[in-house]
């Protein structure tokens, strides 16, 4: 195969990572996992006059009931931070809250490229406790409540993938505090779905070839679901013992032309390299040893490089190794990578994949790695890459890019007793957006009788997208139901589909009118 069709060989191999619902779904609990070693609870102390949140680990592992990995141990594999604590010195204290992922997998996900609709939660193990004062605390903001290691445990839930080394954007957590409260705590844990739930075992070579009667040692690493390789034993298997076999040492033995695949298991942890094996009167393809890429996220401004690398070797000598790189839609990048160390025999190949300004941003794939000889050819597919324990998603930013909702800094309405056929009601929302800033507003408000509903959406705007207030009015019919007519919800999206929605609970909780009374007009 010539070396110019390799990029269209590998064109359509991974689809694009599929959008999800930003509504949370409710967490399902499966089959238990252990938590892994280290996952110690994490310990939160809030002191309210201080405006300060800050965690640390605390106490013993908290099994897990749920078919997703629970990560404790702040600084270990998971880092907590806070930012912008304030407290309105009455009721409601706010921090904005980001989770850092530590270990070696991604967080969020279940197949490396799609993200869960679960993403990555923050759940309360206990409290919020109150240790100084006096009151009693309670979440004001949760995504939801769940089973995780107890019954009706609040949580906060990220959405997306959450690659390794990464942080997720600012969620603002808010805390209902009297103001007799001095400091309080409390205990959280991380649970998320991870592509290798159980762990895995990393397979080196990752892709080998040999002739018939040949024979190429396989050695494996058994990692934890956090990626610490552990001494354990591990049991080789062949998919087929006609084409190769194996023995207990990991010593592989071309017995027949094909392709078999070697399997090294650890209990629950797997992985697996495939081996071709070459008739006797032809000349083997290379092996392709292993395969990195680094960094796993980048960002599309045209200057970010992702570099990958592969040992490859063949007793013919090994020209170039190409990778491809694909992206959502028909974003597609290779690069032709020369030899950095070793020699043609025994060497180590590598390239840098620039990825261009404008290009897409979301999960891309190592979809293939070809290493080529003058002769002969071995092609190493994004899905061999992961069964083998290697980095094949690498997550694409786009430059400046949006991921946080505006904050409604003021909600108001007026008159808040309107009259039936006579008064229109005037909404008023004030806001702050960090990024390319919000336009629109929704408000819906709710009557006594099944399916009252009245609002307005849109608007007049005045100051700027990044810090501005919304009007809108709406006119109230003669026939429309007296009595208490509550806000069902506020809605603030921003010109990137970020959205900050309020329930009625929520405005009470901050302190704004939730509530509309609609009266029969006096008799002129």
């Amino acid at each position: 195969m010539p070396l110019r069709s390799v990029a269209a060989f590998f064109a359509v191999i991974l689809p694009a990572a599929a959008c999800t619902d930003r509504n949370p779904a409710a967490f399902q609990v499966r089959e238990p996992t252990p938590a892994p070693a280290g996952a110690t609870l994490l310990r939160c102390s809030v002191v309210v006059l201080a405006r300060t949140l800050s965690c640390e680990s605390e106490g013993a592992g908290v099994p897990s009931a749920l078919r997703a990995v629970i990560l404790g141990g702040q600084g270990t594999y998971v880092h907590l931070s806070s930012s912008g604590t304030v407290y309105d010195g009455s009721s409601i204290l706010r921090s904005n809250v980001s989770v850092e992922n530590l270990t070696s997998q991604s967080l969020g996900t279940e197949d490396g490229h799609t993200p869960s609709p679960e993403g990555v939660r923050v759940f309360f193990a206990s409290g919020p406790t109150v240790t100084a004062g006096s009151g009693t605390v309670t979440v004001a903001n949760p995504d939801g409540t769940g089973v995780f290691t107890s019954a009706e445990q609040p949580y906060f839930q990220y959405q997306g993938i959450l690659f390794p080394g990464d942080t997720t954007a600012a969620r603002e957590w808010r805390f209902s505090v009297p103001p007799t409260v001095q400091v309080f705590a409390f205990t959280v844990l991380v649970t998320a779905r991870v592509p290798k739930e159980p762990g895995w075992v990393r397979v080196l070579p990752m892709a080998p070839s040999l002739p018939v009667g040949d024979t190429v040692r396989m050695s494996a690493d058994v990692r934890t679901v956090t990626g610490r390789v552990v001494s354990e034993p591990v049991a080789w298997t062949s998919s087929d013992t006609a084409v190769a076999t194996v023995d207990s040492a990991g010593l592989v033995t071309g017995v027949g032309a094909g392709t078999a695949v070697i399997t090294a298991a650890s209990g629950a942890r797997s992985g697996s390299a495939s081996v071709e094996v070459a008739a006797p009167s032809a000349a083997p393809p290379p092996s392709i040893l292993w395969v990195e890429m680094h960094p796993t996220t980048v960002t599309a401004n045209g200057s970010d490089t992702v570099w990958v690398r592969a040992g490859a070797a063949s007793p013919l000598g090994v020209v170039s190794v190409t990778f491809v790189v694909n992206g959502p839609g028909s974003n597609q990048l290779q690069c032709f990578g020369g030899r950095l160390t070793g020699t043609p025999l025994n060497g180590e190949y590598g390239c840098g994949v620039v990825v261009p300004s404008g290009a897409k941003g979301g999960v891309w794939a190592l979809t293939g790695v070809v290493a080529s000889t003058e002769n002969t050819y071995r092609f190493m597919y994004n899905r061999d890459v992961v069964a083998a324990g290697g980095t094949a998603f690498l997550n694409v930013r786009r430059p400046g890019e949006d991921v946080t909702a505006p904050v409604v800094t003021a909600f108001t309405f007026s008159p808040d007793t309107a009259r039936a056929g006579v008064d229109s009601v005037t909404v008023v929302v004030s806001f702050t957006d960090a990024g390319v800033g919000a336009s629109q507003a929704t408000v819906l408000f709710v009557g006594p009788n099944p399916g009252d509903g009245r609002g307005c959406g849109t608007g007049a705007i005045t100051g700027t997208p990044q810090a501005g207030t919304i009007r809108c009015t709406f006119p109230l019919p003669a026939d429309v139901s007296t009595g208490t007519w509550r806000v069902g919800y506020v809605e603030v999206p921003d010109m990137n589909g970020n959205v900050h929605l309020l329930y009625a609970e929520d405005l009470r909780q901050a302190g704004f009118p939730s509530e509309l009374t609609i009266v029969v007009p006096s008799p002129s």
